[in-house]
């Protein structure tokens, strides 16, 4: 099977670059804030991601079809079917592909997320804390389940409604917290919880 991508053992911050929002969203109907693709049409039009690089932004990636490796700083996954990932800002990664791997990306960042609600915290979720979560794989049925959320997300991504944000916003919650209960836990996510109190109270269960 044809592999694409860099090579992922000598991976470093040095050879890596860092990637914003603006890398992306060029067109003048797109959000700055706010980004969602399939994989193909993603590396088709930016084949520069298959460069080892971090972002500055938070990122989830599901593939639906294809396999291949993901380095995320210094941990290897496989890739295949239902493999899901959550990246946040300064995480590198890199990866080998084959031609066949597909599925959705996207991006956003802490202000698209919070918007206007400064309680708002993504890292209260598990898969944004990464001492806890950054891949996991999901069933047939549960990647279907996330279909609703996602063909939201791509429709209203290219929508000239006034009001896109807020459905962006809030579809972006619903999927959030459609992934959230995938994995077990026992308490929601507090969104009055900052980074700072979450790195302090590390060996507690917070979530």
């Amino acid at each position: 099977m044809p592999i694409l991508g860099a090579e992922i053992a000598n991976m470093s911050k040095k050879e890596s670059s860092v990637l914003n929002l603006n890398s992306f969203n060029k067109k003048k109907d797109q959000r700055p804030d706010f980004y969602i693709k399939t994989f193909q049409k993603h590396k088709a039009e930016h084949p520069f991601v298959m460069l080892p690089h971090s972002h500055d932004f938070y990122l989830i990636m599901i593939f639906t079809k294809g396999s291949g490796t993901h380095r995320i700083d210094f941990n290897t996954f496989k890739i295949k079917p239902g493999s899901i990932f959550f990246m946040s800002p300064g995480q590198m990664h890199s990866w080998q592909l084959g031609d066949d791997a597909d599925g959705h990306v996207l991006f956003f960042n802490s202000s698209f997320y919070s918007m206007a609600r400064e309680e708002r915290r993504i890292t209260a979720f598990p898969f944004y804390n990464t001492t806890q979560l950054n891949a996991a794989e999901l069933s047939s049925s549960q990647v279907k389940a996330l279909q609703p959320f996602i063909s939201l997300i791509e429709t209203e991504s290219i929508s000239a409604s006034e009001f896109q944000h807020f459905i962006l916003r809030g579809a972006l919650d619903s999927l959030l917290y459609k992934l959230f209960s995938f994995f077990p836990s026992n308490k929601i996510p507090s969104h009055d919880i900052s980074l700072i109190t979450k790195v302090e109270l590390t060996d507690r269960t917070i979530l």
